[in-house]
């Protein structure tokens, strides 16, 4: 999917989401103006990304609290960024030295938050890169800064998240045993359970323990009888690397979200007249793109061209080079000579042309 598409689908989900929701505000969480406003924005930055689509989002953050006092996924990073920078950390000790800007360290939760919800979907599907040898834990400062640069624009090196894991590792069970004491009221609703946020925790401390890479190949799995799922599902469209990402997108300032490509798996049905499915279709589906190109993409111009630079031996007329290109290769090319300065009079001396041949149907940019 093309960047640009993405942006507007991205674009459109935030004010979509912004106008259902008090969880949510559109715009830069640079420009915000108040702390509530920030964690708002950087809240409608990573929901906009996860690949469900509910029908029923919270209205505000006591909407969001279950009967049990768990928290919507939708809610998860707006409570904790209240707790964080509007209420002032209650029920965390304050350690010396420089304190962590808490700024910096919901922006990390909330990086956190999308790649640990965005990765179990690229294994679902068969997808995941393979992971490093060196993986010590779910959640890695590399990680980090990978997302970091995908969500928030910035460029930052692993090295520059080491401090900030640190921190978190601090912060996040201080905000949990604040939920756990039942102190988080919201509109009379107790908060007492933080799911997602519980998985960050665990992803950046305990250790990996997953075993050696063994690869089963499709065909030698026990078949089953299982009926399929057909819910519909979305995968990132990444690059290999953040370096080849880097120099195919060759994207000036800040780099635009990753583009996502949604699938609606759909059961085969016969197209006959018979009614009849084929035996090579029977019992299976098809992965159908849901990409609606014409609500999504707006096409301002298409331009293709091929520039030809011609030397010649004796005085030529551009307009000889242009009759005669027409005559043998077709079509309706400019022809410019470049030798020519204003006020200079065709054929002093001899010419060196540029031409541009336009391709028929398409649009041209001379």
């Amino acid at each position: 999917m093309h960047p640009v598409g993405n942006e507007f689908l991205l674009d459109r989900s935030a004010h979509q989401l912004a106008a259902r929701s008090g969880l949510f505000e559109k715009g830069d969480p640079k420009g915000a103006i108040t702390s509530q406003s920030f964690i708002l924005r950087l809240n409608t930055i990573v929901s906009r990304q996860y690949s469900e689509v509910k029908r029923r989002i919270p209205a505000s953050l006591s909407d969001a609290i279950s009967a049990s006092g768990w928290l919507n996924k939708y809610a998860e990073l707006v409570a904790f960024g209240q707790w964080l920078l509007v209420d002032g950390h209650p029920g965390m000790l304050k350690k010396g030295g420089k304190q962590p800007n808490p700024h910096m360290i919901l922006q990390s939760v909330a990086v956190a938050l999308y790649e640990l919800n965005f990765r179990p979907k690229l294994k679902e599907h068969g997808l995941a890169q393979a992971e490093r040898k060196s993986r010590t834990r779910e959640i890695t400062k590399r990680d980090l800064a990978e997302q970091w640069r995908k969500l928030l624009g910035e460029k930052k090196e692993p090295s520059f998240f080491d401090s900030r894991l640190r921190s978190m590792k601090r912060i996040l069970p201080a905000y949990l045993e604040h939920l756990e004491s039942g102190h988080f009221v919201v509109d009379g609703k107790m908060i007492k359970k933080s799911p997602e946020i519980e998985l960050v925790l665990k992803a950046i401390t305990e250790k990996c323990t997953a075993g050696p890479e063994t690869k089963i190949p499709a065909m030698t799995k026990p078949v089953t009888s299982e009926p399929a799922d057909l819910s519909p599902f979305e995968i990132e469209l990444r690059y290999s690397s953040p370096a080849q990402e880097e120099e195919y997108r060759n994207c000036a300032g800040a780099s635009p979200p990753p583009p996502h490509l949604r699938y609606l798996p759909t059961a085969t049905s016969s197209t006959s007249t018979s009614g009849a499915v084929r035996a090579d279709l029977k019992d299976k589906i098809a992965l159908v793109p849901d990409v609606a190109i014409r609500d999504a993409y707006k096409v301002v111009a298409l331009i293709d061209r091929i520039v030809l630079l011609v030397n010649t031996a004796t005085q030529t007329d551009y307009s000889a080079l242009r009759m005669s290109i027409a005559k043998n290769a077709g079509g309706s090319p400019y022809v410019h000579d470049l030798t020519i300065s204003q006020g200079e009079e065709i054929g002093v001396r001899k010419s060196r042309f540029q031409t541009c041949q336009r391709r028929p149907g398409i649009i041209s940019q001379s």
